[in-house]
This record gives structure tokens, sequence and C-alpha cells, in this order.
């Protein structure tokens, strides 16, 4: 099941209450070797002892208070140092139940958080609207469990402007703690993970005035419960002056959108992958003067929706001396394409196009 096709909902299994009190705490010691310069904040004293007897339950005899301490920890586990405090008893224990409970616990604790993917654009011109099919080839905004992010800060998400050809500015960083703890807070205040989810945008009619927007597929993950959801977001709630109110997700979105764009960022220095996009609007007679894609190595018929094909080493440097030639070429006899790099992120590409990628 793919983004683009359809949406879903995945429902954790309600919290329960913490473990039974009759549990015997497991030793700080272990926890503490987390602890370092780099560490951040740790939880205070009362939540490492709960952290403590939760751990300790993992390896309990009795399914029940397994299950509950397993509830216990996925309930806190983003709270700011939870996640340090719990790599901490997994380097330290030799038990299995343990290290098997906290190893999974961790990898999905890195799930991303916030994903925005560009699926289409209406510009209205004057009287003129066109509606251009488009895919970015890469999230205009991925934020991973860890605070990890990478955004396009020249997409009309964060510049506020739609554009026919907007130039991509590709940008990474990472979260301090309390910025990832501010937005897994707005993720939980905004209830908008547990909104119903829909596979099709709505558009606005044709008598609204300025119809310009942007068709977009936003995942938010809240906890253990993620939605993936396709909608339409008007550029007057995007703009950066004189903004208009939207509704709940793109109130969410533009908030995560400052908070990224406010935090330190460098030019993105990651992974990369060849992304090409036909143009079905040029003349024949133009497409016959463009050249062929020259680098052999790559199959643009690869690179076109859906997906991306990744490249590095001397075929990454290729792609780049062709690309600083020119970025259209011919996709087929009659057909031509627009070629450029994205960044690639596997488990990105995975969830918004499936595990074919």
């Amino acid at each position: 099941m793919t983004m683009t096709h359809s949406a879903l909902i995945l429902t954790a299994v309600a919290l329960c209450a913490w473990g039974s009190p009759q549990s015997q705490p497991a030793s700080q010691p272990a926890a503490s070797q987390s602890a370092g310069p780099s560490a951040g904040p740790r939880p205070p004293s009362w939540l490492r002892a709960r952290i403590a007897r939760s751990v300790a339950q993992l390896k309990d005899p009795s399914y029940r208070v397994r299950q509950e301490a397993r509830q216990a920890l996925a309930k806190i586990i983003h709270t700011p140092g939870v996640d340090e405090e719990l790599m901490g008893y997994l380097r330290a224990t030799r038990d299995p139940h343990i290290k098997a409970t906290l190893q999974l616990m961790l990898e999905a604790y890195g799930e991303p958080l916030v994903m925005v993917w560009r699926r289409a654009s209406i510009i209205q011109d004057q009287r003129r609207t066109r509606m251009l099919r488009q895919d970015a080839g890469a999230p205009w905004l991925l934020v991973g469990g860890d605070g990890q992010f990478t955004y396009d800060a020249g997409s009309p998400y964060f510049t506020g402007e739609l554009r026919r050809n907007p130039q991509p500015n590709w940008r990474q960083g990472r979260l301090d703690k309390n910025r990832l703890w501010r937005l897994r807070e707005m993720i939980a205040r905004s209830g908008v993970a547990r909104l119903p989810a829909s596979t099709r945008a709505k558009y606005p009619s044709s008598t609204v005035p300025n119809r310009s927007g942007v068709e977009v597929a936003l995942y938010v993950r809240d906890a253990n419960i993620r939605r993936l959801s396709v909608s339409f977001w008007h550029m007057v709630n995007l703009r950066r002056k004189e903004r208009t109110r939207g509704g709940a997700e793109i109130e969410l979105a533009v908030a995560i959108r400052d908070l990224i764009a406010s935090s330190p960022s460098r030019d993105y220095s990651g992974p990369l992958a060849l992304f090409a996009e036909r143009i079905s609007s040029m003349p024949r007679q133009e497409i016959q003067k463009l050249p062929d894609w020259p680098v052999a190595e790559v199959d643009i018929r690869r690179a076109v929706v859906p997906g991306a094909v990744r490249v590095n080493g001397k075929c990454l440097e290729k792609v780049r001396q062709t690309l600083a030639r020119g970025t259209e070429y011919k996709y087929s006899k009659y057909v031509a394409c627009r070629v450029w790099l994205v960044p690639y992120d596997r488990e990105a590409m995975k969830l918004y196009y499936g595990s074919g990628r």
C-alpha cells in the first residue's frame, strides 16, 4: 500500500497504568552509564525510578506484567532524556527479554515524526488556472524521531510563495532536546494524528478567487499513533505575511515549519538520488532539440515517479557535471523530462512510495 493511493491510521492499543508495585526496580547504575556531557538533562529521580521498575518488569514471568511494563515505557519514551536512560539499560543488560524489547522500542522511537510531500500545485494567474501534477522526489520536510531533519527551504511550504519553477534549497540539521520536545507537544496538542485520514484532497471551488495552493501528503506521528493523509493547502494559509488561519492540520504544519526554519541548519550534504519529472507541455519541435540523457549508468526511466535513483561515487560526479550543463533532456522520442538531485532517505521513500523503492 502506497501513500499516493491510500492513507492509513495506525492506532495503538490504549496505554495501561504503570507496572505493579510488587516488582523490584532494576539497578540504577545501568541507566547512569548513558549520561554524558552531550546526553542532555536526565529525567527527574522519581521518573528514573519508574523507568527502572518498568525495565525490570520486562523479564517478569507474567505476560500481563511484561505487557504493562512495555506500555508504561511507550507512554513516556518521548519525554526528554528517557530515550538516553533506556539506551543505557540496553547497553548494560544481559537479559535477552529486556534487550529484545528495548531494541524494538528504541528502533520504533526513531521513526519519522513528520513528513510533508508535494503531490501537485494549482496556480491561478489572472483568469487562468493550471493544475500541475508534481512530485518533489523527496519530502519538502522530514523530521525523524531523533530530531534529525531535512527540508527544502525553497519550497512554497517554507517560502509561502508559489512559483512555476521554484529553486530547491535543501537544508539539514538536528533539533535540540527542547525543540524536539516542543515539536512532540505540538503534534500531541493539535490532535491531527487522531483525525480521520483522507486519500483525496478537497480543492476550492472554481468560483473562489485566488485558488492557488499545493496538494500535499502529510504524515504525522503522535507516540504510537500514525496518520498519513492527502489534503490541499491554500497559499493564503502558508503566506509569511498577512497569513489567513486555516484548520487544525494547516495550523500544525505552519507551526512545525516555523520551528524548523528557526532552528540551526546547514546545506544538505547527505546521500543523493536522481529524480526526473516528465514535461507534458513542451511542443514536439522543442523536444527534438533536447539532448539525450548522457549518463548511461543511470536510467532516467527509473528516476521518474514513483521514486528516485540513488547515485554516488563516480556516477554522482558524472550526474553533477551533466546537470551543470542543463536540466532538461529527452525522456523518449516525444517526451521531455526535467532532472535534478534530491536528498535520499530510504525509509521516507518506503513510507511514501511503498516497499518496492
